[in-house]
């Protein structure tokens, strides 16, 4: 999972309006059921971005990059356009700004 550096807590400054740059960075839905016992439930949540939900960690809207071809360990996004743009989102990161 990524997040956008210029997104904020709890707000998706990615994905325009229409969904038109979804197919690169799609914002990621799903419903969450169970973590990982190692990752703290209360730090996910979840955003109306347009008629669709999306999924948050620690405040950061989360998406993953499609050419990664949903591959398992694949972070091929993290270099796109420039490194830090799109870093990945882990247990220890930052809190998303306010």
């Amino acid at each position: 999972m990524y997040a956008f550096a210029k997104d904020k807590k709890g707000k998706n400054n990615y994905t325009k309006a229409d969904f038109s740059n979804n197919a690169t960075w799609p914002i990621y839905t799903t419903d969450l059921k169970d973590v990982p016992s190692n990752l703290d439930k209360t730090l996910f949540g979840t955003i109306k971005v347009q008629d669709k939900v999306q999924l948050t960690y620690k405040g950061w809207p989360l998406y993953y990059f499609g050419p990664d071809n949903n591959l398992r360990g694949s972070t091929k996004g993290v270099s796109v356009p420039t490194p830090g743009v799109w870093p990945i989102v882990q247990k220890d990161s930052p809190v998303a700004p306010e």
